[in-house]
């Protein structure tokens, strides 16, 4: 997941640079990917260390598989920190973190939660473990 994380910030970087992080692109296309080699994450966040950075990637990723900024105000949200903010941008910008969220073996969701939960009592055989 980090080394996808450092090919969607343009390149890897563990550290700021004169107190900020430092991308070789920070505008999102209309439509389509960004171009190879160019960061499609860009958290400017200067509190957040790397492994915020890792934490924003996948809430961004996985927001993105589920539709979640699938909208023109979507987009106006994402475009300052995230491109590819639908599943089939995600899909192609960043095969990498699509496969990975997308492998049954992680246990990621696959529906976006609604808040309708019903009452259920948990058994121990319910719990899956790696």
């Amino acid at each position: 997941m980090a080394l996808a994380m450092d090919v969607a910030r343009g390149g890897r970087q563990l550290t700021m640079t004169d107190g900020a992080w430092v991308y070789n692109n920070t505008t999102c296309p209309a439509t389509g990917s960004v171009d190879s080699g160019k960061a499609w994450y860009f958290y400017s966040d200067t509190s957040a260390d790397y492994k915020t950075m890792q934490t924003e990637y996948m809430y961004w990723s996985v927001t993105s598989k589920f539709g979640m900024h699938d909208s023109t105000a979507g987009r106006t949200q994402t475009d300052r920190e995230w491109c590819p903010n639908t599943k089939t941008e995600l899909l192609a910008q960043d095969p990498t973190i699509y496969n990975l969220i997308d492998n049954a073996t992680y246990a990621f969701l696959t529906v976006l939660p609604d808040a309708c939960y019903s009452a259920y009592a948990i058994k121990t055989s319910d719990i899956i473990t790696f």
